[in-house]
């Protein structure tokens, strides 16, 4: 009885620790919230520019403008050109690989939809190579 509950609380223990730490490397990226494609601070075709959605230059007028929000459970949404000129946001998963410095966008069936390398990450702006 006492090794029995003794392995419960042991795994509960373990269990809570790992969930602390994911959360911790999730908020240490800091990759979290909204970023919207700032093409018009590009300054090659290899390095995409992005700013928070509330940057406080507003963006100027697009017909259309790439979209990410990156959520702390890893979930996320981008905003999707269809071939008919449409524009919504689609669901999916993201994760980033720290060893390749590597931003990974999966579709909810769990296809890879867009890759990008870091280039340098501050608080208000991204820059992402994508991978194609």
């Amino acid at each position: 009885m006492f090794t029995k509950q003794f392995l419960v609380a042991v795994f509960a223990m373990l269990l809570m620790s790992c969930n602390s730490l994911a959360q911790k490397q999730q908020v240490k990226n800091g990759f979290e919230g909204c970023w919207t494609h700032s093409y018009e601070e590009d300054t090659s075709r290899q390095v995409n520019t992005f700013r928070k959605c509330d940057f406080k230059d507003s963006f100027p007028p697009s017909r259309f403008r790439f979209k990410l929000q990156l959520n702390k459970d890893n979930t996320c949404e981008w905003l999707y050109l269809s071939p008919t000129d449409g524009h919504f946001m689609k669901p999916g998963i993201w994760e980033f690989h720290k060893d390749k410095k590597e931003l990974v966008i999966h579709n909810q069936d769990g296809i890879v939809e867009k890759r990008f390398l870091l280039v340098n990450h501050q608080t208000d702006k991204l820059l992402l190579k994508p991978v194609r």
